[in-house]
């Protein structure tokens, strides 16, 4: 996956630097039945349909843009890219 960046492309790009965007890392998902959301109690665990060892999928907004390992950082959580989108992929691979 490479990115090239023309000097105009930046240039035309540089007044949105300070513009934040929402970034949400996603560990997995489960699906769970009403009785089982109900049942729900502090020190439940959800499976996720996530193997182990697995890539964390990052998003900007809702767009998929990245991949990456979650490491510790003193008293909070990161994400380790491994793989960063092309701009014009619709989807990671």
């Amino acid at each position: 996956m490479k990115v090239v960046e023309t000097r105009s492309e930046e240039r035309s790009l540089e007044f949105l630097g300070d513009v934040t965007l929402p970034v949400t890392v996603e560990l997995g998902r489960a699906e769970i039945t009403i009785r089982r959301f109900l049942s729900l109690r502090p020190g439940s665990i959800l499976e996720l349909d996530t193997p182990q060892g697995e890539p964390a999928i990052i998003r900007a907004g809702t767009r998929p843009i990245g991949r990456g390992e979650i490491v510790a950082l003193n008293d909070r959580y990161g994400i380790r890219l491994t793989a960063v989108n092309d701009p014009d992929e619709k989807a990671i691979k």
